[in-house]
């Protein structure tokens, strides 16, 4: 394997949706440009669109789908752990198995399943950046991201170690370059513009058919 800069261990699936990998490829894309290596760690989980970071010619390491799937929230765990469909401690032995190899200097975090006893686990060889924006679990990171209008500090406090860099509120949003350069022209169009159409946007998941009563 290919020793590399960044790793990001991130998940899509119809559960979890599009937008976290999506983030991620955009975070990946820009220290792509400044000559940094980066890589992809990916569970292939049901409806996964992991197929995306090959075609953006970033490397991917897929861990295996679970053959029988978390179907509880244990007591000790956020909310969210069941979108692993792993105990956590299997994820994060396989996650340090591929780390081991590549060596990576900043580990980069975007799952909602993941929080401080994977992270003490797995990152003891390279800092850690998480990205959150729920604010629900410990963190044990160097630098955590929270790109939410409304994120406040206060929030994250007793959440991350005191030490800890944030990046905080739509200044630091991931976006993907395409906003920034048809900005212009969309707000030119709005001018004397009565507007006919909305779209809602779901994020590339929808489990519970939400899409069929908001129409």
């Amino acid at each position: 394997m290919e020793i590399v800069d960044y790793v990001f261990r991130v998940d899509s699936s119809s559960k979890i949706g599009s937008g976290h990998l999506m983030r991620c490829l955009t975070l990946a894309r820009a220290l792509r440009d400044v000559g940094a290596l980066c890589s992809f760690i990916c569970r292939a989980l049901d409806g996964n669109l992991n197929h995306l970071v090959v075609s953006e010619g970033f490397s991917l390491n897929e861990l295996a789908h679970s053959s029988v799937g978390a179907k509880a929230v244990y007591e000790d765990e956020p909310y969210h752990s069941y979108w692993r469909e792993v105990e956590w401690k299997i994820d994060a032995a396989e996650t340090l198995s591929v780390l081991s190899a590549l060596k990576p200097r900043w580990l980069i975090v975007d799952h909602y399943g993941i929080w401080h006893d994977w992270q003490v686990t797995v990152g003891s060889g390279c800092n850690i950046m998480v990205i959150d924006d729920l604010a629900d679990r410990h963190h044990q990171c160097d630098l955590l991201l929270d790109q939410n209008l409304g994120s406040d500090i206060l929030g994250y406090q007793s959440l991350i170690p005191s030490d800890c860099m944030t990046l905080l509120g739509p200044d630091y949003a991931l976006l993907r370059p395409e906003f920034k350069d048809y900005r212009e022209v969309s707000l030119a169009r709005r001018v004397g513009y009565e507007v006919n159409n909305i779209l809602i946007n779901f994020g590339g998941g929808d489990p519970d058919n939400y899409i069929a009563r908001v129409l």
